[in-house]
């Protein structure tokens, strides 16, 4: 019998090992083949994660990369794992023959275009956005090519730019048959933006909440014992320092409190965008002062993962998905979630009846406080049962065995 065979080009991290176990024990009949690639620095040629002796480690664009993958026409069906942009021109060249999936990350990049700002910055992100010359998604200042070019002459450069890889990026998304993704809001969404309106969706995830335990920190509870934030009011802002999280937006909301003397503000901010990190340091002790308490060193994950526990409420201020995993957990775990109201994630909660929390509505003075405990319940199972171990299964099985 011949094995049907399905390409995935894959990021190597730690969630792809993990899904090649789960992919292989529900899926015995097809062969995989899976090319990796270093998502943050695509020419690397070496693993971080994965096991040389399952993957290929082949970075796109590169002889190898193309003399792994081999005639496309062979695959019956084709994953990717990560849009990233060095894998356009590939996605590009996919014969009409196999079935293009995209396991979605929320790299809406690959479709918003010229509207990235608008829909993923606040209006305080947008302006250090642009006063970092950052072209859309993009978290590192561009190359100052034209220095003499300054002002709107310089914004009208960049939003050409943008909308140049946006058409770039739309063509590549238009060979996508299925989206693979939880979320049917980003879906409709990224049809809208990528004018792909015939891609289809089919329910799938794997890792959405990482399945590390938490185990008690020296870290977190010498921070606990140093700034005496037992019986306070902690808020955890964020988890990283990209301006998508918009901290700034989020800040001026959570300025209300400032007088609350209970109030601590933890900005998680261990990666991401340097300069971003140091905006959002000034304007967090201007407003809350000592109270304002800056994690920038890198933490274990186990040890992000108790802090995540004792903190008393959670403000994520993503406008598009992002920081999924860690909403997830924090709402398993019974805390307090303030999102974005424009959020995909938030709206697809809020219809789902879960109990979460809009950063511009409900933020108020004495709003920083335990929901009940039936909220925390419903909110439990609803996790369990849309992101627990028997529907991610179900879901790929329903992919890989059909």
């Amino acid at each position: 019998m011949t094995l049907k065979k399905y390409l995935h080009i894959v990021p190597d991290n730690k969630f792809i090992g993990a899904f090649i176990c789960d992919v292989r024990g529900v899926s015995t009949l097809c062969d995989h083949q899976f090319v990796a690639f270093n998502r943050y620095d695509p020419l690397l040629e070496k693993f971080e994660y994965l096991d040389p002796d399952v993957v290929i480690y082949a970075p796109p664009g590169t002889r190898a990369f193309v003399e792994s993958v081999g005639p496309l026409e062979r695959y019956e069906k084709v994953f990717i794992h990560w849009f990233l942009p060095e894998l356009e021109s590939f996605i590009r060249t996919i014969p009409k023959g196999p079935m293009v999936y995209w396991c979605f990350w929320g790299e809406f990049d690959a479709s918003l275009g010229p509207l990235s700002r608008r829909l993923r910055y606040g209006r305080a992100s947008r302006r250090y956005v642009a006063a970092a010359d950052l072209l859309s998604g993009v978290t590192n200042p561009a190359p100052r090519r034209f220095p003499w070019i300054r002002g709107p002459a310089r914004s009208l450069i960049a939003s050409f730019v943008s909308g140049v890889r946006w058409l770039s990026r739309a063509r590549s998304v238009a060979r996508v048959d299925v989206l693979l993704h939880w979320n049917d809001i980003d879906h409709l969404l990224l049809k809208k933006l990528s004018l792909h309106r015939s891609m289809a969706r089919k329910e799938f995830f794997y890792n959405v909440i990482d399945s590390e335990a938490a185990t008690r920190s020296a870290i977190v509870d010498g921070l606990w014992r140093d700034r005496a934030l037992d019986g306070c009011k902690v808020v955890m802002l964020g988890h990283s320092s990209f301006p998508s999280g918009n901290h700034l937006d989020a800040m001026d909301r959570l300025a209300c409190h400032a007088d609350d003397a209970a109030l601590r503000v933890i900005a998680v901010l261990s990666y991401g965008d340097p300069i971003y990190r140091e905006v959002v340091k000034e304007r967090g002790r201007r407003l809350f002062g000592s109270r304002f308490i800056a994690v920038s060193e890198f933490m274990p994950v186990a040890d992000y993962y108790y802090l995540t526990q004792k903190v008393s409420a959670a403000v994520l201020n993503h406008h598009l998905s992002e920081g999924a995993g860690n909403i997830f957990r924090l709402l398993r775990d019974g805390k307090k979630v303030f999102l974005s109201s424009r959020s995909t994630i938030y709206k697809m909660l809020k219809r789902d009846g879960v109990a979460i929390f809009d950063i511009d509505t409900d933020l108020g003075v004495d709003s920083i406080s335990p929901i009940s405990d039936a909220d925390v319940e419903r909110n439990r199972l609803y996790i369990a049962t849309k992101f627990g171990d028997d529907a991610a299964r179900s879901n790929m099985e329903r992919i890989f065995r059909t």
